[in-house]
């Protein structure tokens, strides 16, 4: 739609999951509500995530496992008001009309059965620190209208901020904010909209919830320390939140931080593809041709695993990229990518894998010299590694801990390879923000009329325990938006 009016209560910056819950919650206090997009329909990051809600099984333990997780760089209210948040969530949620349930996986104990990798982890990815106890499964969207996951989740926010006649624009580009020069307030927002420079008056308060930076080579040099690929909407996380908030006085949390999976990359795709292995006669190796790890025991936010080791001497990094090197069998026994999920659909990637091989996407050889050729290992290294790792499947003791039922030796060929990146789910760094949601200068000290929701300036920073980014954009977009009308959220 086009701009109705100038002058509104509450200007909500991004219409992903935060964005959304920000509007709606702003509405249900009674405020005139404007939701600017950047690009050309909504949904961004949380459209295309897993979408999964932790349950709370012990509140008390769990504040105390996600605050140690974030090892002193969020205050303990902050971790409160998140736990809280998730308690609250699911009514709330039933009353916007969604449909939730429990997933009914155990919490404790052992990883579910599950691929080779990634391994199942229904509760914390951190069992051993302590309250891990605490955290609950994860709730998950049933399919619904054609949508399922996080997309589900998607659809019930924008089907409630359409039915509250909430205003949205897409294809608007904010380009900055203005502070009163009396008061010092966040009051006005500048845009780009249709070609044109637009300004729209925020009487209550702006709420920054615009994502990350994923898609930002810039700020991922500074802050990670490397260019990696996404899985995220191509081009859409940009930094433009943390350039505005800084523009106005915001002070950073958790800039290095970052959600990591395993993931490939393919022509004619910018956005990565996660990775998924079905059977068990694989090995990931670095750019020596070398083995690194027990890749059995790897769960699908441990992507971050191939930036841990660099080459001091030679100043490169030796897993970026690493190789999945793997058999026949592994092959035909489904993708080795979840083309059903993420921003990637109907990729026309096999199910056996095959389209893949024929497309160059995957290599492959009748030997393993013959594979490394291809993949630009050195071929001696590469054979090496199969050989020790096909003795230690053989005598049941493998070198890096993988257990004996979960060594399939890669004897026969032919042999398969793919480079294999930690690709970004989401960023987590951004403008520090209160637990009201208030964006907060370098001082700690509230920057009047500004508010912040989602994963720009996410509570969590390095340590991520899984499946609760998607809960926290829901939970500090609620928070962010009735703080901006100065209420407290119903």
């Amino acid at each position: 739609m086009s701009l109705q009016t100038n002058d509104y209560d509450v200007v909500v910056i991004g219409y992903g999951g935060a964005g959304a819950s920000a509007a709606i919650e702003a509405h249900e206090a009674g405020a005139r509500v404007l939701v600017l997009e950047k690009a050309a329909e909504g949904g961004g990051t949380t459209a295309m995530a897993g979408g999964n809600i932790r349950t709370v099984r012990d509140a008390d333990k769990m504040i105390k496992h996600f605050h140690t997780l974030c090892e002193g760089t969020t205050d303990l209210a902050s971790v409160e008001a998140h736990v809280r948040g998730l308690i609250d969530l699911p009514a709330w949620i039933e009353k916007c009309g969604g449909v939730i349930a429990p997933d009914k996986k155990k919490v404790s104990g052992p990883p579910v059965v599950g691929p080779p990798y990634p391994r199942e982890t229904p509760g914390t990815l951190f069992p051993r620190v302590e309250g891990a106890d605490g955290v609950g499964v994860r709730y998950r969207w049933p399919q619904q209208n054609g949508h399922d996951r996080g997309a589900a989740g998607y659809a019930m926010l924008a089907r409630n901020v359409a039915q509250r006649g909430i205003d949205v624009v897409t294809g608007a580009r904010v380009t900055s904010l203005v502070r009163d020069g009396v008061t010092g307030r966040v009051s006005r927002v500048h845009a780009e909209h249709d070609g044109e420079k637009i300004q729209i008056d925020a009487r209550g308060g702006v709420v920054l919830a615009s994502g990350g930076y994923s898609w930002d080579a810039e700020l991922l040099r500074d802050t990670i320390g490397a260019v990696l690929p996404s899985a995220s909407p191509p081009h859409r996380n940009t930094g433009d939140g943390v350039r505005i908030a800084q523009a106005v006085g915001a002070g950073l949390w958790h800039m290095g931080a970052a959600v990591l999976q395993l993931g490939v990359v393919v022509p004619d795709y910018e956005a990565s593809f996660g990775l998924k292995v079905r059977e068990r006669g694989f090995v990931l190796v670095d750019r020596l041709g070398q083995r690194f790890c027990d890749e059995t025991n790897l769960a699908g936010h441990d992507g971050g695993v191939l930036l841990d080791d660099r080459d001091l001497r030679g100043a490169v990094r030796k897993r970026l990229p690493s190789y999945l090197v793997f058999d026949e069998a592994t092959r035909l026994a489904g993708p080795v990518v979840t083309p059903d999920r993420g921003f990637n659909r109907d990729s026309g990637w096999s199910d056996d894998n095959s389209v893949p091989v024929e497309r160059g996407w995957i290599a492959s050889a009748p030997t393993v010299r013959g594979l490394a050729g291809k993949l630009g290992l050195d071929s001696d290294e590469l054979t090496r590694t199969i050989d020790t790792y096909n003795r230690g499947a053989a005598a049941g003791h493998d070198a890096y801990g993988r257990a004996a039922a979960e060594c399939t030796p890669l004897e026969d060929g032919p042999f398969y390879g793919i480079a294999v990146w930690p690709c970004i789910l989401n960023t987590q760094g951004g403008p520090r923000r209160s637990p009201a949601g208030h964006i907060l200068d370098p001082w700690g000290t509230p920057i009047p009329g500004l508010f912040g929701a989602g994963e720009l300036g996410s509570i969590w920073n390095t340590l991520y325990p899984g499946g609760v980014n998607y809960g926290e954009a829901l939970i500090s977009g609620r928070v962010a938006g009735a703080s901006a009308v100065g209420v407290v959220p119903s």
